[in-house]
């Protein structure tokens, strides 16, 4: 007989939601994994949290140029960030945390609201900033002011290099579950939700998982509704976190070409990967590179189902995402196939 298991608590500033559909015999070994997360998660957040000034991550961000040994999470997250910044040409570029700190992200994001100069107003088309003439992508490759031995969990950084972990953290917390939960129990159904980034199975006998994605620009509205059995998604949003700074609305999304917030005529990405990692990589890079260089990175990448909704209200996605699609695009929102 199967039994369900969950659990639901806040950490990293977002929600944390499991639940675990399994045999009566895993329950309690289930439960007891489950009910130790939150400590694993102050853990977590004491290693890489950038506003956290006793943190791992602080006392690197802070420190002089040199070498430096680093916990295996560290190490880790490091990596994978590093990496993202490459398979993405830069795109993805963890080391760009005085850029947010200009753009006025110089604190927790409950802080940057209660002192923002005014509520954000309901978005409409006059809001928007056009796309300006964007430079010829360049890579990081020969980027060398921050590297990561994960061997020997020795880390060298130059220039007063800084980083922001704070997507790919989260990305990275929820595929460390996911792989321990299977470990436990290998013919579960789970479901491993950050505040919609997300990691999920069903075994052949299992019904999918329906998972909603929301429509930033109508309140209260789905886009349209996935149908998963394995893999992972993420969405990417540069209204959810944003704020007005010197007289100026900004967002987390910083462009590393500009050094400034995004300014492409994307306003939110959803993408399924098989890991939480890369499919939050992908999304934050699809806002960040606009409809058209997007469009032309994702023909590269076959393995990825995406979504890109427009601020006009334009959807467009690839043949692996219509593959995956539950129900249609709802609303206003028209869509096209690349």
């Amino acid at each position: 007989m199967k039994k369900v298991v969950g659990t639901s608590f806040e950490a990293m500033n977002t929600i944390i939601a499991v639940q675990v559909i399994t045999n009566a015999e895993c329950v309690e070994k289930l439960r007891y994994f489950l009910n130790s997360l939150p400590t694993w998660f102050a853990e977590v957040e004491a290693v890489l949290s950038r506003f956290d000034p006793q943190s791992e991550l602080t006392r690197i961000n802070t420190g002089v140029d040199g070498i430096y040994q680093v916990s295996t999470i560290l190490a880790e997250v490091v990596y994978l960030a590093l990496n993202a910044a490459k398979v993405t040409n830069g795109m993805f570029d963890p080391t760009i945390l005085g850029e947010l700190e200009q753009a006025g992200y110089d604190r927790t994001f409950q802080e940057v609201m209660a002192r923002t100069e005014t509520r954000l107003p309901l978005l409409v088309k006059d809001h928007v900033h056009k796309a300006g003439c964007e430079r010829l992508l360049q890579s990081n490759e020969g980027n060398l002011t921050i590297t990561i031995d994960r061997s020997t969990g020795s880390l060298v950084k130059i220039n007063g290099i800084r980083l922001d972990l704070g997507g790919i953290a989260k990305g990275w917390a929820v595929d460390q579950i996911f792989d321990q939960l299977r470990h436990l129990s290998e013919q579960a159904e789970i479901c491993v939700n950050a505040g919609g980034d997300l990691r999920l199975v069903t075994p052949s006998e299992g019904k999918p998982w329906f998972i909603k994605v929301e429509n930033p620009l109508e309140k209260g509205e789905n886009l349209l509704s996935l149908r998963l059995n394995c893999g992972a998604v993420a969405t990417s949003n540069v209204l959810k976190r944003r704020w007005k700074h010197e007289g100026k609305w900004q967002h987390h999304l910083i462009d590393p070409r500009t050094g400034s917030p995004s300014q492409s005529t994307v306003v939110a990405a959803t993408v399924v990967a098989s890991t939480t990692v890369e499919a939050e990589v992908w999304a934050k890079t699809l806002c960040i590179l606009g409809i058209e260089k997007g469009v032309e990175f994702l023909r590269r990448r076959a393995n990825l189902g995406a979504l890109v909704l427009s601020y006009e209200g334009q959807v467009i996605i690839n043949e692996k995402m219509r593959g995956v699609i539950d129900a249609g695009i709802s609303g206003p929102a028209s869509s096209i196939r690349f």
